[in-house]
């Protein structure tokens, strides 16, 4: 274990604290794209970078009918198709749709001369259906279908219903597959510079979620399910005591309908009822279960509810049979066979869905996050916590042997080992985990694929997680392969490899974590 500790601070060192240099290629097996069921061949090869597929610039729009135009003083691309008005700008995060600002999860590069954009965006902004298939590595457009899942942006809260308000007509019971078709696209992931958690749209750019949710956070953004992100302008209204908080976009992009609210008091034991989240942050995960009691804690009443949930669950939405929201999904109690979870009652929230009604969104004003979170503190009380070294490792060693055991990613679950944490002479905390072989292999075999996918994982549900609460501590994480081997092993690199009797020994750190004052996350083979 000590090796172990050892080649990890080294790596983490050496790759985080002085960086390193993504490299943009092909990928190892070619990539195939497939437009209107025809085959598309492209002068220069579609790339992944950060998980997003990059085509050529000029082949891309004109293939799904669009005009394109080059600004190289700008270094800006503008493209026309019918009324429709796209701009994007080389290794710029924002694009222009219709003058509607977006944020991008992969900007557009040169690569190799080569002017790339990221394929997903590209279609979708031109309403065209895209759709992957990771088994094949083809990306199909259907430039003959429009996604209507939203209802017009006109929808304003005032739309809302109240509480007790149920839908007369509304009254068979849907099936789990018609509660998520309904509902799939009013529930989000809530992007935030320190954590992930999960919001239920109420219409007109505004979304409900728990308060513990924003609580500490500074920035960020609501993903929709295609991976749109929209920055969040602020908070609307919030109670700490019901941990519920209204929070709105900064501005009102994208197509958002509201949630049909329900009535909590029609549940009983054993009804059955769904929640839709995002659990450490896969996106939109829906389970069943039943309506297992009703409690009331300092005055606030929940649901408990035999429905699955977890961390990143948090600001999810519980519906009933009719697809109505009932609950926001709140917290669980672990280490038990119970399920035992929890969501807050709408009925909770009455007053402040009351407090939007009939308020356009220019209307609604709001405070930012760093305010909100600012005003629930004392004076000088920074949102992490002051433990020892010592305390801060032992109870980060517990959390992630509960909680990480894991890593999920669209081809499977990576499983790992054992997490042991140890304190370094400067009080460095260190935390290091060695993954099975077999999964490791999987790793590697898919790499190109889940690379991504694991950055993610690294970097939210356990970097950004951890600096949230011991964000005062220097930590180094570090997810690692121990092998040994016959004949010397140049693959690695020969810090990594450590001569024995019968062989060599490796020790590979491959996913790296640094918290010192910001987070910092490395994924490579």
């Amino acid at each position: 274990m000590k090796k172990i500790f050892s080649c990890m601070l080294v790596a983490a060192m050496v790759l985080l604290a002085f960086g390193f240099t993504p490299t943009y290629a092909a990928a190892s097996k070619s990539i195939n794209v497939v437009i209107d069921g025809k085959v598309q061949s492209f002068d220069k090869q579609p790339v992944t970078i950060s998980g997003s597929v990059l085509v050529p610039m000029r082949s891309i729009f004109q293939a799904l009918g669009a005009s394109v135009n080059w600004n190289n003083k700008t270094r800006s691309i503008i493209a026309n198709k019918g009324d429709t008005k796209v701009e994007l700008t080389i290794d710029s995060a924002r694009a222009k749709k219709n003058g509607n600002s977006l944020v991008l999860t992969s900007p557009p590069k040169i690569v190799s001369g080569a002017t790339m954009v990221p394929l997903r965006f590209v279609g979708e902004s031109l309403d065209c259906t895209v759709e992957w298939d990771g088994q094949t590595r083809t990306v199909y457009i259907d430039s003959k279908q429009t996604n209507d899942a939203h209802t017009d942006s006109s929808v304003t809260s005032s739309t809302l219903p109240s509480v007790s308000q149920i839908n007369p007509s509304q009254t068979s019971e849907l099936s789990t597959k018609q509660i998520a078709q309904l509902n799939d696209s009013k529930v989000v992931l809530v992007q935030l510079n320190n954590a992930l958690g999960s919001a239920v749209s109420v219409g007109n750019g505004v979304f409900l979620t728990n308060y513990h949710v924003i609580d500490g956070e500074t920035s960020g953004y609501i993903v929709d399910l295609k991976g749109n992100k929209y920055e969040i302008g602020g908070v609307v209204a919030y109670d700490k005591d019901l941990d519920l908080a209204l929070i709105k976009l900064k501005d009102l992009t994208g197509n958002w309908s509201s949630v049909d609210i329900g009535n909590p008091a029609e549940l009983t034991k054993g009804d059955k009822v769904v929640a839709i989240g995002s659990p450490l942050g896969f996106q939109n995960t829906v389970s069943e279960g039943v309506v297992s009691n009703f409690m009331t804690d300092k005055g606030v009443d929940y649901i408990q509810t035999s429905a699955p949930i977890d961390h990143g669950s948090s600001g999810g939405g519980l519906f009933n049979t009719r697809g109505q929201l009932v609950g926001i999904t709140t917290f669980m109690i672990k280490d038990n066979t119970a399920d035992l979870n929890f969501a807050v009652s709408i009925k909770e929230a009455e007053s402040l869905l009351n407090g939007i009604k009939g308020k356009s969104f220019s209307q609604m004003s709001t405070s930012s996050l760093s305010s909100v979170s600012q005003a629930e503190q004392p004076a000088n009380q920074s949102s992490t916590s002051s433990t020892s070294a010592s305390e801060a490792a032992s109870s980060i060693e517990s959390a992630l042997n509960d909680a990480a055991t894991y890593i999920p990613t669209s081809v499977g679950n990576l499983s790992l080992g054992d997490w042991q944490t140890k304190v370094d002479d400067d009080g460095t905390i260190l935390v290091a985990n060695t993954m099975p072989v077999d999964s490791y292999a999987t790793y590697l075999q898919y790499y190109d694929q889940i690379e991504s996918e694991v950055h993610d994982w690294a970097d939210q549900v356990i970097g950004q997680a951890i600096a949230k609460h011991y964000g005062d501590h220097k930590i180094y994480i570090g997810v690692l392969f121990t092998g040994e081997f016959d004949t010397y092993p140049s693959s690695f690199e020969s810090s990594e490899i450590t001569s024995t009797s019968d062989g060599y020994e490796v020790t590979h750190a491959f996913i790296l974590v640094s918290i010192d004052g910001k987070v910092d996350t490395l994924v490579r083979p």
